[in-house]
This record gives structure tokens, sequence and C-alpha cells, in this order.
């Protein structure tokens, strides 16, 4: 199953915060204005949005990896039923379904 870099995640993040990137045509092809030495604000600003995110995103995949591996140091040592997650991706995934579920049983 193929997972997103951490740069892909922040890039995403940026996606959903700024409009999309302009292009330019040059005797190559379509390029995207983020690859000029100087491009326009609006594109410039989304770059500088993916690379506050990055050691944010960097910071968490480390952090689901630490409690992982302690989780499972703690499961072998006292034979606890303590969660894995294999990612960050996974982490986020289990948060949705609690808060998904808290929802439910609000609205009941």
């Amino acid at each position: 199953m193929p997972t997103e870099t951490p740069q892909e995640i922040a890039d995403r993040i940026a996606a959903k915060a700024l409009p999309e990137p302009c292009e330019f045509i040059d005797a190559w092809g379509i390029l995207p204005c983020t690859s000029l030495e100087k491009p326009c604000e609006p594109c410039a600003r989304r770059v500088a949005v993916s690379a506050a995110f990055l050691p944010l995103v960097e910071a968490l995949e480390k952090s689901v990896e630490l409690q992982s591996h302690y989780a499972s140091c703690l499961n072998v040592l006292d034979g606890g039923e303590r969660m894995l997650f294999v990612d960050a991706k996974a982490w986020r995934d289990r948060l949705k379904a609690l808060a998904a579920a808290a929802e439910e049983v609000k609205g009941e």
C-alpha cells in the first residue's frame, strides 16, 4: 500500500490552503510557476506554506513511530493490547474514527 511522504502531505495541506499554482508554457511544455527562479506571489506563498508544514509532518511521523515502539515494548512486558500504528496516516485515521463515533453518540 503506497503511503504519502511527509513532503507530499505538506504539499497537500498547502494545496487546501491556497489556490492552484499557475502554469506557464515554454519550449519544454507546461511548467508550474513554482519552477521559476522567482514565482508569482500566490505560488511563492504555497511553497512557503508547504515548507512550514514539512517539519510538523515529519515530527508527527517520528512521534507515531516512537509511540508504537513503546506500546509494543509495554505489550510484551505486561501482555497488554495497546494499539500500534504503522504510520501517522493510520493514527489520523483512528482519530477520525473516534471523532465519528463521538459524533454518533452525541447525536443519539
